[in-house]
């Protein structure tokens, strides 16, 4: 049994590891618009409130658009015995002018007194299908630029090469309407 471990002993010497780290980017614009709207409402009792807010929440609901819940709250004042609630969602498209139409529904629905309707600053964001296929695809060229070194490599020094291992870690750059999708990308090589 020596004798092999023996003779394995200069093969293991002529083997040498390689490891390097590379950067794939790739910039793409925002595909989706979200905008955050708050419904605040003072009554007298809460169940005013309630009924204001279901006429809401149906809108919400029922529109097609993408709307997430933030918040739905309705808080007593003893001291004045006002109540105020809280009505919060945010709402996502692909559309402008979806968005456009739903604002437009939303301030033709305010005719209630004591109710005010906050519109936030519409933001461009990235839809997270776009931002996975697009990851997918930088994962995809930082695997072929891998098999493409190890084979350069190979034919370069005349000796067999091949990957041991890559680690990847993705990350997003948000710069106003452009996103910015980085790979890092770490390589192992063995070369014998």
């Amino acid at each position: 049994m020596k004798k092999y471990l023996f003779l394995l002993l200069p093969f293991s010497l002529y083997s040498s590891e390689i490891n390097f780290s590379k950067i794939f980017t790739k910039q793409i614009p925002s595909d989706m618009i979200s905008n955050q709207f708050d419904i605040l409402v003072s009554r007298d009792n809460s169940d005013d409130i309630t009924t204001i807010f279901e006429k809401y929440i149906d809108i919400f609901t029922t529109n097609e658009l993408i709307s997430i819940k933030l918040q739905d709250n309705i808080k007593a004042n003893y001291n004045t015995n006002i109540y105020s609630g809280k009505l919060s969602y945010k709402v996502k498209t692909h559309s402008f002018e979806k968005l456009n139409d739903f604002v437009k529904e939303l301030l033709y629905l305010k005719d209630e007194k004591n109710l005010t309707l906050n519109i936030q600053t519409a933001k461009s964001i990235l839809s997270n299908k776009l931002k996975e296929q697009t990851f997918h695809a930088l994962r995809i060229r930082a695997i072929n630029y891998g098999k493409s070194y190890q084979n350069s490599l190979t034919n370069d020094i005349k000796r067999r090469c091949i990957t041991k291992d890559i680690k990847i870690k993705d990350k997003q750059i948000i710069n106003n309407n452009t996103n910015t999708l980085k790979i890092f990308v770490d390589y192992k090589l063995e070369c014998q």
